[in-house]
């Protein structure tokens, strides 16, 4: 096993779709185009005073370690990733396309983390075989959120911000609710294969005005 150090191509985020595509390379170019066996990502930054609306000023942190994950992971592999809360649209959206690309998608809460604490864990297992229309469409909204100015306030340059990436009557359909909704108890709830998605054709997102 050996580690390796990658630098950014750009400083400025890893949002940046030119550091996203670059490290992308990299690893697939590293492992002979298959991508690794397990990802495990914990991004953060600090939001001291803003705890509540941890998840809002996230989303985008969400989207890019997703993103990268189905970028990298190859078919078969598994993704691990600290989440804090996922009440919003844009989160259930982010999960509801994670079952979309793995075989078993579960929310978990270690022993181990502090109860008062939002952190809790996706873990995504077996990768499916063709899930390149997910990441670009994944890539696509990262690009959109670029455009429209995001930051870590969670503001956008303008009035107009993406709030769903996927139709919320989608993301709610079938027992997908009950998996969103009681992620918060001890018993693990998750999502594999006898539950089918409606439909085939990825939606487009949701931009909503903001206020």
């Amino acid at each position: 096993m050996s580690f390796q150090k990658c630098s950014p191509q750009t400083p400025d985020s890893s949002s940046q779709e030119a550091n996203i595509r670059e490290f992308e390379k990299h690893v697939l170019s590293c492992t002979d185009g298959q991508g690794v066996h397990f990802m495990m990502a914990d991004g953060g930054f600090s939001v001291e005073g803003q705890e509540n609306e941890q998840e809002v000023l996230s989303k985008q942190l969400y989207l890019c370690q997703f993103l990268v994950a189905l970028g990298i992971v190859r078919a078969g592999g598994h993704f691990v990733c600290k989440l804090f809360d996922v009440f919003t649209p844009f989160s259930a959206g982010l999960l509801y396309l994670m079952r979309r690309c793995f075989l078993r998608v579960c929310l978990h809460k270690p022993n181990t983390s502090r109860p008062a604490n939002s952190e809790r864990y996706i873990v995504c297992k077996w990768r499916k075989e063709d899930v390149r229309g997910v990441h670009d469409y994944m890539f696509e909204v990262n690009c959109r959120l670029n455009q429209l100015g995001l930051d870590l306030l969670g503001k956008t340059d303008g009035d107009v911000d993406v709030n769903e990436i996927v139709p919320i009557d989608e993301v709610f359909y079938n027992i997908f609710v009950i998996f969103v909704e009681n992620e918060f108890s001890n018993i693990p709830l998750c999502i594999s294969d006898n539950v089918r998605p409606r439909v085939r054709g990825l939606p487009g997102e949701v931009e909503q005005r903001a206020g």
